[in-house]
């Protein structure tokens, strides 16, 4: 290996542990969040203030990471809270405790809804709640129940094609951007871009799709 790929390797390593380094970063600020949401969700409830332990709760749930304790616990607690706020014969703030794990949900869907079940399962009491009228003995109203189920279930987020594209475009920008430069390297250290012409413009059109999807997600 000549000492400019050998360079230009560095380079591409350098990235990537960039990359690494800030995805860290990242997952770290995520857990750090919501730990602090669900401190303040405990401090709420302390106070007798439902509504903001709903909202910080709901908050703790939104900083999503894959296994983080914090965002199980969060949704247990929203659940909680409704469950207990219907027995307390409190609609609206059991309600607004299943809007709250409705939109936590969708605030973490990408191409998949992590907390899928816990979406559904919000839609189908929201939507039972909002059929109950003024005199919650007379049973729900089935034709109005199916019809708020019908509107929450209605595709409100990002859409998975966009979103494939967003990521093939990352990963192209980033790829083609590497392979430019190890192509281009020349004698000399010098970099002749000619050489990188095919790989700069996969790059480019990546950064245009990434654009592009970011725009349209």
């Amino acid at each position: 290996m000549s000492l400019v790929t050998r360079d230009a390797s560095w380079r591409a390593l350098r990235i990537a542990a960039v990359v690494i380094v800030g995805l860290g970063v990242l997952t770290v600020r995520v857990i750090v969040g919501g730990e602090a949401e669900l401190r303040a969700s405990d401090a709420a409830l302390d106070s007798g203030s439902v509504d903001d332990a709903v909202v910080h709760a709901r908050r703790a749930a939104s900083f999503y990471a894959p296994g983080a304790p914090h965002v199980s616990f969060a949704y247990r607690r929203l659940i909680a809270l409704a469950v207990t706020a219907e027995e307390r014969h409190l609609r609206d703030t059991a309600v607004f405790a299943w809007r709250a794990v409705r939109q936590a949900a969708l605030d973490t869907r990408w191409l998949v809804t992590p907390h899928e079940a816990e979406r559904e399962r919000a839609e189908r009491e929201i939507a039972r709640l909002m059929a109950l009228g003024v005199h919650e003995n007379a049973g729900p109203d089935r034709l109005i129940e199916a019809r708020q189920l019908a509107l929450m279930r209605r595709d409100e987020g990002p859409r998975v094609g966009w979103i494939v594209v967003l990521i093939a475009g990352v990963v192209a920008a980033s790829g083609g951007l590497v392979a430019a430069i190890r192509a281009s390297a020349g004698a000399g250290g010098r970099l002749d871009w000619s050489s990188g012409k095919r790989p700069l413009a996969v790059a480019m059109v990546g950064i245009v799709a990434w654009l592009l999807a970011w725009w349209q997600a």
